[in-house]
């Protein structure tokens, strides 16, 4: 029993509602918004209905109107408010006679009641007693008597599973089980095969919590059973997640008994039923339009590619462990890039294109809706619909696989954005130069897996460290990073910093220098030294990174070894450095072969609040004869669009908004152009259409602020650099912090100098770092010189 079937339950509560003018069109929108996840624009829509609604003293669309707020704020975690909204919509649906209403209302208000009040006992440290639920659960009693009135007895079992989940939740496990048993038994004598599945899985979850590994096994297997014949895509990754769960403790239970063979038997049944649960999970349309959705697949769908990349690699399975990564992150990046209208330049393609996502959701709620009708109790299916709701996605699937066909051949970077589709290992080989040692890292539970990749081998190392050190580490680099901002502002940074031995300013080197100094090396030793040898030879001049969570926040080539003179080497100062957000991007950005650099396209301060990019932006322009510069109000999207497909460089000397707790909403500023009705904002959607493919060698996106959030996955970085790759650039320079404007302008000199002079690009950039640490003083400081970052091609 968990969340989720709560939440199903939940959300069969929504009444059915009859349109009447005033206000229709308003909720008629709140609806498409809700079911399409635009929750704060539902909100706004209902709330118009609500308006109307009240006004003309619409008692039972009021109902409606409220009933569906109060989901709304449910789902954003306002619990206090949504408990408003469902107590008017109880008043609204009982005056004008709709009981079926008033229970459905009645019901979801008890959900947010018992989470009000589990949130209160939270914040007192105490648990909720048997009296706190006793009262909660007389919202659901009361809703199971009008259900029962109404001889609905769907309504009633969902009763009872919503009050046996009260009991669950508060760990009254005996109240719990006697009303699930009373839900099963309910949904047996109806033959509802939804309501069975899901008490057989809540049953699982009993078990497991008295310690029943055994028969909480059988029930999620069940169950199982049952979904797979109804086609209940969301119940069955769940369910599989729990089945691969039950078997991975059972290994450890055999490995500690030292049954080796068991153990073995116990893991590959856990990998096999974690595929399953992934296999689920991809055949999914995601949907980032808010934050809600992604929080969601990182709390909940995330841990299942953790656990089977984990087991994977327990098992000895390299290769596959490592393709596993890939298909994370590409799940990722592609739900953030369906979020929103993909676009091509081609105006018949962008019509096959529109077509494809509109299949693509016509199928999601083809399957949805036959999935719904297959669940219901056997007396009121409508076979009929089923049977049509069968052919129409059976033909509706067919549209969509032939006009996938024909974008993998015509648009196959396009293509992978809609299928999770990453490279094949033995691809990304042929695609590895010879002086080139690839690294991906996957931070488990437990252990640090590095994966190193060369054009004829893979190896994986396994390091000592659990993912929350790592993390713990990350943010404290973070914090001193950031640190130096302040302190320059206060006057309190020691400019006079030479290097990074003990001495000078005894008390700033040991309130900042030296933990940062120290966090560093920490670092290396993590991430670096395990490796060591296998990329130290001369011959090795570039170390492809591949990060993976929060190690996506820090600049490796800032990652020390301590000397015998002790002070410390950078990794910059020893090789090139340069990164690809997923092995995937290898297959976009390797096609390119670069003809050399000779014009670039720069904008520059659009909105004025970039003094020091102005600066550098004209510093750039002098560099080459051949070059356009845009600045302040000059610097619009419309120019972005028009003449970023006609040089080799564009180059960004503008704000950029990269968010990790909500990529979706990521963007470069620029400034807004209203004769060409073109706001300030440069997003992903944008940037997939730039048309980057036949000039482009290079972005730069200088002052891009990446801000490491809650979520810390990478996402943004992985969408953003994605988006580039496939509008046609082979190579993105970002930053992961705020930068210094002086540094900021003696690195790029340095850097475009160097791919004058036919450098490559990781090793123009590496040289022009190192020109800033050689430059002395506070120069040394990373904050300087490391937060510039190339994701892709290196050449």
């Amino acid at each position: 029993m968990n969340k989720l079937f709560t939440t199903i339950v939940c959300l069969f509560a929504v009444t059915s509602m009859a349109f009447s003018q005033n206000g229709d069109t308003d909720f008629r929108n709140g609806v498409a918004a809700y079911e399409n996840g635009q929750y704060e624009q539902a909100v706004t829509s209902f709330n118009s209905a609500l308006s109307a609604y009240t006004a003309a003293q619409n008692k039972a669309k009021m109902g409606d109107a409220n009933n569906y707020l109060g989901l709304l704020h449910q789902i954003l975690n306002q619990h206090a408010k949504a408990a408003g909204y469902f107590n008017e919509a109880v008043t609204q649906f009982l005056q004008t006679g709709n009981k079926s209403g008033a229970a459905s209302a009645l019901a979801n208000w008890g959900i947010s009641s018992f989470r009000v009040k589990e949130a209160e006992a939270r914040q007192q440290n105490k648990k909720l007693t048997l009296d706190d639920i006793g009262k909660i659960i007389a919202f659901h009693t009361k809703a199971m008597q009008y259900h029962e009135q109404l001889k609905d007895k769907v309504g009633v079992g969902n009763d009872l599973t919503n009050i046996s989940t009260m009991y669950f939740e508060g760990e009254f496990y005996d109240e719990a089980t006697d009303y699930l048993n009373r839900a099963l038994k309910l949904h047996t004598e109806i033959n509802s095969k939804g309501g069975i599945a899901y008490d057989l899985a809540n049953m699982a979850r009993l078990n497991m919590k008295i310690g029943d590994q055994a028969s909480a096994l059988k029930l999620y297997q069940r169950s199982a059973g049952i979904l797979e014949e109804i086609g209940d895509r969301e119940g069955l990754w769940r369910t599989y997640s729990f089945i691969g769960t039950l078997y991975e403790s059972a290994m450890k239970e055999s490995q500690i008994l030292g049954d080796d063979q068991k153990a073995a038997a116990d893991r590959q049944n856990a990998i096999t039923a974690l595929k399953k649960s992934v296999e689920h999970i991809e055949s999914m349309r995601g949907n980032f339009t808010n934050k809600e959705f992604f929080d969601s697949f990182l709390k909940d769908k995330n841990p299942v590619y953790r656990k089977l990349i984990s087991l994977l690699k327990q098992a000895g399975n390299n290769a596959e462990a490592f393709q596993y990564i890939e298909r994370s992150k590409a799940k990722m990046s592609n739900d953030v890039l369906n979020a929103t209208k993909l676009q091509v330049t081609d105006k018949n393609e962008q019509k096959k294109l529109d077509k494809i996502q509109d299949l693509q959701k016509q199928n999601e709620d083809l399957q949805k809706q036959l999935a719904e009708e297959k669940a219901k109790p056997a007396d009121k299916q409508d076979l009929s619909k089923i049977d049509n709701l069968s052919k129409t996605l059976t033909q509706s699937q067919g549209d969509f696989n032939a006009l996938m066909i024909d974008l993998e051949t015509k648009y196959p970077n396009i293509y992978q954005v809609i299928k999770v589709d990453p490279i094949q290992l033995s691809d990304l080989q042929k695609q590895l130069d010879d002086d080139v040692v690839l690294l991906q890292y996957f931070p488990a539970d437990d252990a640090l897996y590095i994966f190193m990749i060369t054009k004829d081998k893979i190896e994986a190392k396994s390091v000592p460290v659990a993912a929350t050190q790592l993390d713990s580490l990350v943010n404290k680099f973070r914090y001193y990073i950031n640190d130096v901002t302040s302190l320059m502002k206060r006057g309190r940074f020691d400019t006079k910093m030479a290097n990074w031995k003990p001495g000078g300013d005894d008390r700033f080197y040991e309130r900042h220098s030296k933990p940062l100094r120290d966090i560093m090396v920490q670092l290396s030793d993590y991430l670096i030294l395990p490796v060591w040898d296998n990329i130290k030879d001369d011959k090795i001049k570039n170390v492809t990174i591949i990060p993976a969570a929060s190690l996506y926040y820090i600049p490796f080539q800032c990652l020390a070894t301590e000397t015998k003179d002790g002070d410390i080497s950078f990794l910059v100062e020893k090789k090139a450095v340069n990164y690809l957000t997923a092995a995937t991007l290898m297959d976009l950005v390797s096609k390119k072969k670069s003809k050399g650099i000779s014009n670039v396209l720069v904008f520059g301060n659009p909105d004025g609040s970039l003094p020091g990019a102005e600066e550098e932006a004209k510093v750039i322009q002098a560099s080459y004869t051949n070059a356009k510069l845009y600045k302040n109000l000059e610097a619009t999207k419309d120019k972005a669009k028009q003449l970023a497909g006609t040089t080799d460089v564009v180059h960004f000397a503008t704000h950029g908004f990269l968010s990790s707790d909500e990529p979706q909403k990521s963007f470069l500023l620029m400034a807004p152009n209203a004769a060409k009705n073109e706001d300030d904002k440069l997003t992903i959607s944008e940037i997939l259409k730039l048309p980057l493919k036949d000039a482009n060698e290079l972005i730069v996106l200088s002052a891009c602020n990446t801000s490491m959030g809650k979520s810390a996955t990478g996402v943004e970085l992985i969408s953003l650099s994605r988006a580039f790759a496939i509008a046609g650039s082979p190579t993105i320079v970002a930053t992961l912090w705020p930068v210094d404007d002086e540094s900021t302008k003696i690195i790029m000199i340095n850097f475009y100098d160097g791919l004058k002079k036919g450098l490559t690009k990781a090793e123009a950039m590496r040289q022009a770092q190192i020109a800033l640490i050689r430059k002395g003083d506070f120069h040394i400081h990373p904050f300087f010189w490391a937060p510039y970052v190339m994701i892709g091609n290196p050449k």
